[in-house]
């Protein structure tokens, strides 16, 4: 807070505002009292106003101001509490803040970004991939599509254009309620472009590895994801009784209603979501050394699914704007920094799933950009060559480690050649399915 009081008698009123709450005008309750150093400080900046340390006695004295605070909210209602701090801060001279504008800019360049990458994402599954068909991945995130546009609209219009980044002092009653409102549909929003976005994530390494455990702890994180979205999803939903409470609590006449610990339900949505980030960057990190494929090629793979690490970077620097999300005392100034790196995350998470198909799309315009061979058991470089339809067909059979024995193998009968030459033809089959898999990955 900065000083700078323009003359004893403002000195005299933010002291006499912040020691006492006569100013309510609808005042209930017992009188509450400062602490007796902080009393004599205040009243002491009353009587001898034009004192050096006056200034620092009231405007500069945080624990004045604090405790000042806590005694006026427990007094005054929440209209003469914002009346009251609001003429404080003008005494002491106290800039006004507003980071509205910086997070309207960033969510309206992020979001116009990641839609735009995910319809040239699904433009080319649907019209220029081998497959032209769109995936279960593709189809999920389509519908993420559909929540992040919303969700930049209501960024802009809901919570920038209703004070998210001002100090709560500078607005009424009811534009905090409207704000309060906006936030709540936010945060539901949020939990389900989040949910949606791993679980689309998921479906893709489904469509890109073969094995069949790995396949199984895959289908298990798709489980996963889903009740992570469904669960949460639920309980923001319905965090307050009646839900409408959420809000109605900061307006002029509140009602009755209670909330659960929305800290421990942020907390604990950020910490899972951390740790679901975190294994579903290990998974296909595990498979990678599997892959017979040329050093570059797998630098480049690899370095594609670590961008993913960056989502969970932002993740972990949300966890620590939740410090007393439930508990400020000056909500749309101290939530600035909850929605900050909130929409950065699903913007973020949603580019990155989008960048296997984008380098698909690079390897079509620009094949010598980042190389279009896969490395063969014997270490050379096997090129893809394409059909009259479209379809990939590769030069030499491409292997990957660990996986022929639980995909392929299949023990003919003795004496029959017949169902051996079925198990070979099913071999070269399933072969064929695992290239065009790794193809999906690599470039196709």
């Amino acid at each position: 807070m900065h000083g700078g009081i323009a003359s004893a008698t403002s000195r005299k009123r933010a002291a006499a505002i912040v020691i006492s709450p006569i100013l309510c005008r609808e005042y209930e309750g017992e009188a509450c009292q400062l602490e007796p150093k902080l009393q004599f400080k205040a009243e002491r900046a009353i009587v001898r106003p034009e004192a050096d340390d006056a200034v620092s006695c009231i405007c500069l004295d945080h624990g004045l101001q604090k405790s000042a605070v806590a005694c006026i909210v427990k007094s005054c209602s929440l209209s003469d509490s914002l009346h009251t701090k609001n003429a404080t801060m003008t005494a002491c001279g106290a800039p006004v803040r507003n980071k509205s504008r910086q997070y309207y800019n960033m969510s309206i360049v992020l979001g116009v970004v990641a839609v735009c990458l995910v319809l040239v994402r699904l433009a080319f599954k649907q019209f220029w991939s081998s497959r032209r068909a769109l995936g279960p991945d593709d189809k999920i995130i389509l519908l993420t599509v559909v929540l992040r546009i919303s969700g930049t609209v209501l960024n802009v219009k809901g919570l920038a254009d209703h004070g998210l980044g001002k100090d709560v002092w500078t607005m009424s009653v009811s534009e905090l309620s409207t704000f309060v409102m906006w936030l709540y549909i936010m945060e539901v929003l949020y939990l389900a472009e989040l949910s949606l976005l791993k679980l689309s994530l998921s479906a893709f390494y489904l469509c890109v590895f073969p094995g069949i455990a790995i396949r199984r702890l895959l289908w298990g994180v798709c489980i996963t994801n889903v009740l992570f979205g469904l669960v949460f999803v639920t309980v923001a939903i319905f965090q307050c009784s009646p839900i409408h409470y959420w809000w109605t609590q900061y307006g002029e006449e509140p009602g009755e209603g209670h909330c659960i610990n929305i800290n421990a339900m942020g907390w604990s949505n950020a910490t899972i979501s951390v740790l679901i980030d975190i294994l579903m960057i290990a998974i296909p990190l595990s498979q990678i050394p599997k892959l017979q494929l040329h050093w570059r090629k797998r630098i480049g793979v690899v370095i594609m699914f670590l961008t993913g690490a960056f989502v969970t970077v932002v993740s972990i620097l949300r966890l620590r704007s939740l410090v007393g999300f439930a508990n400020s005392n000056n909500p749309t100034w101290d939530q600035w920094e909850v929605a900050y790196w909130s929409t950065i995350e699903v913007n973020i998470g949603m580019i990155c799933t989008c960048l296997p198909s984008l380098r698909l799309l690079l390897l079509r315009l620009f094949p010598g950009l980042l190389g279009n061979t896969i490395a063969s058991g014997s270490g050379q470089d096997v090129s893809y060559a394409h059909g009259s339809r479209g379809q990939t067909v590769l030069g030499s059979e491409a292997s990957i480690q660990g996986h022929g024995n639980e995909l392929a193998d299949v023990e003919p009968k003795k004496g029959s050649d017949w169902q051996s030459n079925m198990t070979k033809s099913n071999h070269v089959l399933v072969k064929s399915e695992d290239r065009r898999r790794l193809g999906t990955l690599l470039g196709k």
